[in-house]
């Protein structure tokens, strides 16, 4: 998955010679925690930044920082510093606080309870940024 892509240039070496060709490289990742693997690559010549991993979960960790280098042909380098937050996507099922609810109603109640008492309050809890779930 393509995250952004970083540019540099080197103003006293703009166009021409060994200085003039820039190459990209990581000085600081992420590494995953279960597979220990580097989570964003960046391609020298373009720095075009892709993750490296499949399925990044914004419920787990919502953003992400790396330190990019940008290097000369010369041996100069310079560096910057990428944030990357997370979207998140509705991705999680709603859960209820409890998997059993009792609930006794007196019978004297004829028709029904008036209107304004509330019988029992349900509640949910949804990871996602847009808990987009209702009660039925």
């Amino acid at each position: 998955l393509s995250v952004l892509e970083v540019f540099a240039w080197d103003a006293d070496d703009a166009t021409e010679g060994t200085n003039a060709r820039i190459t990209y490289s990581i000085e600081k990742n992420v590494i995953h925690d279960k597979s220990g693997e580097a989570i964003f690559n960046v391609h020298p010549q373009s720095g075009l930044i892709t993750t490296a991993l499949c399925c990044l979960d914004r419920e787990t960790t919502p953003e992400y920082q790396i330190q990019v280098v940008a290097a000369d042909g010369g041996g100069l380098k310079g560096t910057g510093t990428v944030i990357v937050r997370l979207a998140d996507e509705n991705d999680n099922s709603p859960r209820l606080a409890r998997m059993h609810w009792e609930l006794e109603v007196d019978e004297t109640f004829g028709d029904g309870p008036p209107s304004n008492i509330t019988l029992l309050e349900l509640t949910a809890a949804d990871p996602d940024t847009k808990n987009n779930f209702s009660y039925k």
